[in-house]
């Protein structure tokens, strides 16, 4: 019941918005509704790496005991499975709210590695596919546990500092800047 279309990024702007990995990043809009109200719900399907310690393949998913094993099962897909059961539960059981709201679904690359200025949801916002003109409230299905509700969203940001000493030897330290300090002055 959605009209749904895919985003590229066109091929040009991948190497300003995707700094790791290769290849395309298509991010997923589904469309449902026609009110007033304009929700978006986002999730992103990218995923950390896997890592060591697997017991068993990380790709490929597992029910053991009732629950779900894999890569990204939890973060993000428990998230963007949310967002559409939640819908299809409005659906069933007030479908005449599409009447009063729009709803976006997106599901978007790059939230894990890239940062801020990514193919995701930074390409989409300056697209204007989201943008304050069409959208009044977003509400990101990241997976925090079951109690915890945030208002905003922390995002990652990537800075590189450089902390610079000045030099002397051990018997006139008070000569020198430990570079060291400096760093642990910023860091705290």
């Amino acid at each position: 019941g959605y009209s749904s279309r895919i985003i590229e990024v066109p091929e040009n702007r991948l190497p300003e918005l995707c700094h790791f990995g290769t290849g395309p990043r298509p991010s997923v809009i589904g469309l449902k509704g026609n009110g007033k109200l304009k929700i978006t719900l986002n999730g992103h399907y990218d995923v950390v790496p896997a890592g060591t310690g697997w017991k068993t393949d990380p790709f490929k998913p597992l029910i053991s005991n009732s629950y779900l094993y894999g890569r990204g099962s939890s973060d993000m897909k428990g998230g963007l499975a949310m967002q559409i059961y939640a819908i299809k539960l409005l659906e069933n059981t007030v479908g005449q709210i599409f009447d009063k709201i729009s709803i976006m679904q997106t599901a978007v690359p790059d939230e894990e590695t890239v940062g801020n200025k990514n193919a995701g949801m930074y390409y989409l916002m300056e697209s204007k596919i989201i943008s304050r003109e069409n959208t009044d409230f977003v509400i990101f299905t990241e997976p925090l546990g079951v109690d915890n509700i945030c208002y905003g969203h922390r995002g990652a940001i990537f800075i590189t500092v450089k902390v610079f000493g000045r030099k002397s030897h051990g018997s006139m330290a008070y000569l020198g800047k430990d570079a060291i300090s400096g760093a642990v002055d910023l860091i705290t």
